[in-house]
């Protein structure tokens, strides 16, 4: 018997624990970035941005590429001699000629065209790494406009239920004054009807605080049931025009020195090209064609490359970028005005909720008198129930705005901060 009293008890403990199951916006957010891979897709874009970087790097590695040519022509070449040389034949090169070669070539200078290209690679991979932060933020805001949502919601329900109660304990009142005769029979039909209209306002209450709570579950892949508590986050704002830490802008920042990699590397496009080249291989006939057998062949150099004159493209090209940059810098400019005007509107958010929050106190305390006097009179039947409730509904609706406006003060907290980039 004792053994089965426990085992009872230690249920109740585990659905105690699972019914008080809390839930705070840090976990909701990073579950959320969790289930949308974005720590997977940023390293897939550090690994491509070290092939990249590899990639480039062989433009300084030796290439090795192995040269056949098997040929047939249909004239011999021959040194023409009108006048007979005693003792002399002229040679007649062969109809084909096969020649197999290894060549070697190595870059000495290439104008910096390594460096840049390299620049250029890592700013793509930088913008598309700064890319998913700024996705990052989106889901950020969406979550805890979700978040916040739900917890006024279950406010809201809390309050109508609190409501509920006191009417069922004053429809317990009503029913005994009825029975001395001290309250019409109308008084009481009309409380039973304002409880059965609560029903369904709760009702419909808690299917939309479902649905809202579904959102958020599927968002991050958590389990948050009507009974998880959404634990309202403290935010610490600090006042401040500072909004350098929005990916927006840094992406932006991103952005240009993405054209200055592109520039430098157009600008390498009129230097000149040095490299050190071999070949090695065997041909019938080699180099010297007259001579009809496999012979070997090997050769040695330098070669420079200089584009001398490019009809303006490279200074075109430098041009275009110039432009492209203005424009990126009229975004930046705009963006970081628009982002602040926000902050700005957000500030003034929390100054406002803030002040209406010191004044909520009193009105729900004037409210609650206010109704304690109406409920004795109703008791006593002096006044109609629809005087009643319209003082109840004003009490209840005062405690509402309270929760109403200390939510809204932490949602305007939290905006400012996602709007600062933090």
């Amino acid at each position: 018997m004792k053994s089965k009293l426990i085992m009872v008890l230690l249920t109740l403990s585990s659905w105690s624990v699972y019914a008080q199951q809390t839930l705070e916006l840090d976990t909701c957010i990073a579950h959320a970035y969790q289930k949308l891979e974005y720590d997977k897709i940023t390293q897939s874009y550090n690994e491509s941005a070290e092939l990249a970087q590899k990639n480039a790097s062989t433009n300084w590695y030796p290439s090795l590429d192995i040269d056949g040519t098997f040929t047939y022509q249909n004239e011999n070449i021959n040194i023409p001699i009108t006048a007979p040389i005693p003792g002399f034949t002229s040679p007649v090169a062969p109809l084909n000629i096969n020649r197999v070669v290894l060549n070697i070539s190595q870059t000495i200078y290439d104008g910096s065209v390594t460096a840049n290209v390299k620049k250029v690679e890592q700013a793509k991979y930088d913008n598309l790494k700064k890319q998913v932060d700024v996705d990052k933020a989106k889901i950020k805001a969406q979550v805890t406009q979700l978040f916040i949502t739900i917890n006024l919601m279950d406010a809201n329900t809390q309050i109508l239920t609190d409501k509920k109660t006191i009417l069922q304990d004053r429809l317990k009142v009503l029913n005994s004054a009825a029975k001395a005769g001290s309250v019409p029979p109308v008084n009481i039909k009309m409380l039973q009807a304002e409880l059965m209209n609560l029903d369904q306002v709760i009702l419909e209450a808690k299917f939309g605080n479902q649905a809202l709570r579904a959102s958020l579950s599927e968002i991050t892949g958590l389990s948050v049931l009507l009974d998880t508590k959404l634990v309202i986050p403290v935010a610490q704002v600090t006042y401040s025009d500072d909004v350098t830490q929005r990916a927006e802008l840094q992406m932006l920042d991103l952005q240009m020195r993405s054209l200055d990699a592109q520039r430098g590397l157009t600008a390498t496009a009129r230097l000149p090209k040095v490299s050190a080249f071999a070949s090695v291989g065997a041909g019938n006939p080699g180099y010297d064609i007259f001579k009809e057998s496999i012979s070997p062949m090997a050769m040695v150099g330098v070669k420079l490359k200089w584009n001398v004159w490019d009809w303006n493209k490279t200074k075109n090209s430098k041009q275009v970028i110039s432009v492209s940059q203005q424009i990126i810098s009229t975004k930046k400019s705009q963006a970081t005005t628009q982002f602040v005007s926000e902050l700005r509107v957000q500030q003034l958010e929390i100054e406002k909720y803030k002040m209406l929050l010191q004044q909520d106190e009193n009105v729900v305390k004037i409210r609650q008198e206010i109704t304690e006097v109406k409920a004795a009179e109703l008791t006593n039947g002096t006044i109609t129930t629809t005087a009643y409730l319209e003082e109840l509904n004003k009490e209840n609706e005062a405690k509402l705005n309270v929760e109403v406006h200390r939510l809204k003060l932490v949602m305007a907290q939290l905006n400012y901060l996602i709007i600062q980039g933090k």
